[in-house]
């Protein structure tokens, strides 16, 4: 069996809890994802972080998981905390696989997702 992690920084403000859950929700309602099992976790300052998750998903049966990091740019979380994280899980559960998406940035489509909210934001409609 397989889930998705979508993996966020975290907050401290209750706002970013709300905004992710609605992301899971929306994601759900497509059809080629409603029949997938994706959770949320956070790598910092909210719960559930990603070890918890990560074992969550194990205790279900679940043994591969495809972590998607919502970060914007290659750092040292994405390169270095994720991957320690996935290792150290690992290494507690031997018959875990991981994957794990690359940043926001290097995706097919974000350059076009940017200039249209710059072209809207030069229009006005993103000032509030």
């Amino acid at each position: 069996m397989a889930a998705t992690i979508l993996l966020i920084h975290g907050s401290k403000n209750d706002q970013t809890a709300q905004q992710a859950n609605s992301l899971r929700d929306r994601l759900r309602k497509i059809p080629a994802l409603s029949a997938k099992r994706l959770e949320i976790a956070y790598l910092h300052f909210a719960q559930p972080d990603l070890r918890t998750v990560i074992k969550s998903l194990y205790h279900d049966g679940i043994h591969q998981i495809q972590i998607i990091p919502l970060f914007t740019f290659a750092g040292n979380h994405t390169m270095q905390d994720i991957p320690g994280i996935c290792a150290e899980m690992n290494a507690q559960h031997p018959h875990l696989e991981f994957s794990i998406g690359q940043p926001l940035a290097s995706q097919p489509g974000f350059v076009d997702l940017i200039s249209q909210m710059l072209l809207e934001a030069h229009e006005g409609s993103l000032l509030s």
